[in-house]
């Protein structure tokens, strides 16, 4: 069974989560989906909106281990970093809107399909991304105990310029 952590957060909040991880997590920020099988890094991250975005979904995965990653390929311009035999961490952004936002998240499965453990190095790394998130965010007496909210977001739900969508 994998792991997550959900979270609320603005694209300022994202910005500064990616440049921690980056800078304490010595990590790489990936697209998901890819025209080639070469890896595509993401530099800066772009808003979220509403409908299919090309940063919806990233990958963070360690420096190190970049070369562990398997791409699958489903088409001739559509290929895919795969989540379950490679060492990463998928990262389903936030959409934040007055409206309602709906909560990002990250995630990773410890094993690979047939339950073999992916590598204790990962493991670790993981582990300790998700204990950062949790320092960075903040649990919030409205939301669930698995769901956490970036500064900015929770400044802006304060003064009403955003929402939570609760289903």
């Amino acid at each position: 069974m994998g792991r997550q952590i959900g979270f609320y957060t603005t694209l300022k909040d994202d910005v500064h989560l990616a440049k921690v991880l980056r800078e304490e997590f010595d990590c790489t920020i990936l697209a998901w989906n890819m025209p080639t099988r070469e890896p595509k890094r993401i530099g800066r991250l772009t808003p979220i909106k509403q409908g299919r975005n090309k940063q919806d979904q990233v990958i963070l995965v360690p420096n190190e281990l970049l070369s562990k990653l398997k791409i699958a390929v489903y088409g001739p311009a559509f290929c895919r970093i795969n989540e379950g035999y490679s060492p990463v961490i998928v990262w389903s952004r936030c959409y934040s809107s007055p409206t309602g936002s709906h909560a990002g998240r990250f995630w990773y499965e410890p094993s690979k399909p047939g339950n073999k453990m992916k590598s204790k190095v990962f493991r670790d790394w993981a582990d300790r991304v998700f204990r950062k998130v949790q320092q960075l965010f903040e649990k919030h007496p409205k939301l669930s105990r698995l769901r956490l909210i970036g500064p900015d977001f929770l400044a802006q739900l304060a003064t009403g310029r955003l929402s939570i969508d609760v289903r």
